[in-house]
């Protein structure tokens, strides 16, 4: 859901802006890809980077690839097949300067490998709990404000305005 809601709750804002590029990589979990589809039917330029050989993403072609309206550039951290870590410190260097959201689904990372996921320059993390020895079916998204201001996404699904009116109805336990 958080990962959903990362990359289809941006959607207005970037239509809104004509900022209709996300870039993401081939090696992504299916909860990042289906959105990228759906947004591509929609109009949407989706850029899936390849990796190189040791599995990781070249923060060179992130670069060559990062264009004025480049909207989110959403990367996996740690590889749920794999186990392969991404570059996210050197993939966050690269954009500096940029407008574009970063998101990082740290699902298999989140609670395990710390310096990463507090880089200040990741507007959006996905967690979850069941990885780090809580409740499946709980997860998080941990929005970092940007000049104060937080990520504007829009809700997925309505009735209830909790968790910042991004979220509908009573919250699980």
């Amino acid at each position: 859901e958080s990962n959903n809601l990362s990359i289809l709750g941006l959607a207005d804002y970037g239509r809104e802006l004509k900022r209709m590029h996300i870039i993401s990589t081939q090696i992504e979990h299916k909860a990042i890809l289906e959105p990228l589809e759906q947004l591509s039917k929609q109009g949407f330029k989706v850029t899936l980077l390849p990796v190189g050989e040791n599995g990781t993403v070249d923060p060179d072609t992130l670069s060559a690839s990062l264009t004025p309206d480049t909207l989110l550039v959403s990367i996996m951290h740690v590889n749920n097949e794999t186990g392969v870590i991404q570059p996210v410190d050197e993939l966050a260097t690269v954009l500096e300067g940029h407008e574009a959201f970063f998101h990082v689904d740290a699902a298999q990372s989140f609670g395990k490998l710390i310096s990463s996921p507090q880089n200040q320059r990741i507007d959006l993390i996905s967690a979850s709990a069941h990885k780090m020895y809580g409740p499946k079916g709980v997860g998080a998204l941990i929005m970092r404000r940007r000049d104060y201001e937080l990520p504007p996404l829009k809700p997925l699904i309505f009735g209830g305005g909790q968790e910042r009116g991004l979220r509908p109805g009573t919250l699980p336990v």
